[in-house]
């Protein structure tokens, strides 16, 4: 099952990907979407213990530097879905964790499914938060495009629910 386990060997799994030429590795984490998010398995009542991955990337330019490395941090989520008290703790969990590193990297990301639509107050609430929607920043009207394939969009009311968030 998909959504049991420890999340570690079984449960929920948010993948990130980059090119192992242009980023090393500095470090990974995960943390729970729940009010305890060190403690595996945990979550705000649901079945799914919904996680964030997180990893510190640290750019390899061959050339010289005259400033320190660049570190990045990049989470992924799946937050929860049909429940708005349940995506709001999620919202603040994730926004609690981001400032608590807030000014260590050069740049801050979230990216993944919200189960929300932008303008909603999940969505609100994540901007209130010190997120900025990328897309949102660089595309008029970016709720309307078609993604990838239409599978990101919902199928209820069109939009997107899939985000990547600059901190």
């Amino acid at each position: 099952n998909a959504f049991t386990g420890d999340g570690v060997r079984d449960g929920e799994h948010n993948s990130i990907w980059w090119s192992s030429e242009q980023w090393e590795l500095v470090n990974a984490s995960t943390f729970w979407l729940s009010p305890t998010p060190d403690v595996a398995g945990t979550s705000f009542g649901e079945v799914t213990g919904r996680i964030v991955n997180c990893v510190v990337l640290k750019g390899t330019r061959k050339e010289s530097q005259t400033i320190r490395p660049a570190h990045h941090k990049f989470c992924s989520t799946h937050m929860p879905s049909e429940n708005i008290t349940r995506q709001m703790l999620s919202a603040e969990v994730i926004s609690s964790h981001f400032a608590a590193y807030e000014g260590k990297y050069s740049c801050s990301f979230i990216g993944g499914d919200f189960n929300t639509n932008p303008g909603s107050s999940v969505h609100d609430a994540m901007v209130d938060y010190g997120f900025g929607d990328v897309a949102a920043s660089i595309m008029p009207d970016y709720n309307e495009v078609v993604s990838t394939s239409d599978w990101y969009k919902d199928a209820k009311t069109n939009q997107l629910l899939d985000y990547i968030c600059v901190y």
